[in-house]
């Protein structure tokens, strides 16, 4: 009789702890930033003052610290990101800058820099799950005026991946979420180019 009472003990208890952890963790919100700012709902993008033609994409850099534990990060983002703002067709050329030649006229440089970076490996997903921890970036982004070497737009950008989805879907969106960012960054500068 006994250990049929602290067996019902036990459970209430343990019902009560998990329901006091949901309460919680519902009520205390998100910490961490969304790619669009803190609410979560698209924000409204404001234009450049004028349109450019061409984009030189300089190469990405990442903060040392991050850069010996993702050494291809920085590239990885640059060809997600110059891939986006082909397929936008708002810009009749999108290449690597090249530091030898000048660049002139209506083009746009588009410079990143990785300060925060933490991916999950997909051992440590399986082995660990959720409690291994999310997955995210933190960057700078800087649009630069070709013909006046004037910073025309500075944004940073963030994205922070749930680590429950990302362990029920074995990691699937650790791995992507460099490829990710770079479409999420050539959408915003898509969005910055006038039309006219």
């Amino acid at each position: 009789m006994k250990v049929v009472s602290f067996c019902r003990v036990l459970f209430v208890c343990s019902v009560i702890f998990f329901l006091a952890g949901c309460a919680g963790t519902q009520n205390s919100g998100s910490s961490q930033p969304t790619a669009a700012g803190n609410s979560g709902q698209s924000e409204v993008v404001q234009k450049l003052a004028k349109r450019y033609d061409r984009a030189f994409v300089a190469p990405f850099t990442i903060a040392p610290e991050y850069g010996k534990d993702y050494p291809d990060a920085a590239a990885t983002l640059q060809r997600s990101m110059v891939e986006g703002l082909k397929a936008g067709k708002k810009f009749s050329r999108v290449e690597t800058l090249n530091k030898k030649k000048p660049v002139t006229g209506r083009a746009l440089i588009v410079k990143a820099n990785i300060t925060k970076l933490r991916i999950a490996s997909t051992s440590a997903r399986f082995w660990g799950g959720p409690f291994v921890g999310s997955s995210g970036i933190e960057l700078e982004l800087r649009l630069v005026d070709g013909a006046t070497g004037k910073v025309v737009r500075t944004k940073k950008m963030s994205s922070w991946n749930n680590s429950w989805a990302a362990s029920w879907n074995f990691g699937a969106s650790d791995r992507s979420l460099l490829d990710d960012v770079g479409k999420i960054m050539a959408k915003y500068i898509l969005q910055t180019i006038p039309e006219q």
